[in-house]
Formats: structure tokens, sequence, C-alpha cells
């Protein structure tokens, strides 16, 4: 059975968030994404999506990768 992997994206600009979509697609082929941009975002993701997965961004305006 193939299950879908949940994958947030901790990112500021779409365009990041898109590349990196379509490369995880390349090898993980069942897959669903949330990106987020801000601390409560993320924190709500983390309760609500409940990701398998987190991909972030190091530095962003407003919220770090730490």
């Amino acid at each position: 059975m193939d299950e879908t992997i949940r994958i947030l994206m901790v990112e500021d600009l779409q365009t990041d968030a898109e590349l990196a979509e379509r490369e995880i697609k390349k090898v993980l082929k069942s897959c669903q994404f949330q990106r987020v941009e801000t601390r409560a975002a993320f924190l709500n993701a983390i309760a609500e999506f409940q990701p398998d997965l987190i991909v972030s961004d190091y530095h962003m305006p407003v919220f770090d990768g730490l």
C-alpha cells in the first residue's frame, strides 16, 4: 500500500518552494505539501497537518530554520 507522505515546506519564496516540490516529487511519488512562512503558521501546521517531513529555508525575513 502506497502511503502519502506529508511534507511541510518552511519557505518564504513561492518559486523556491515550487522548485523543491518538483525535485522531491521525482523521488517521492505520493506526497502532499503545505507551505508556511511564519512561526505561528509553522506551529499550527505541526499540530494540524502533522507532517512526516519538514524542509526548511535557513533564513527568512520573519522566521528562520533554527
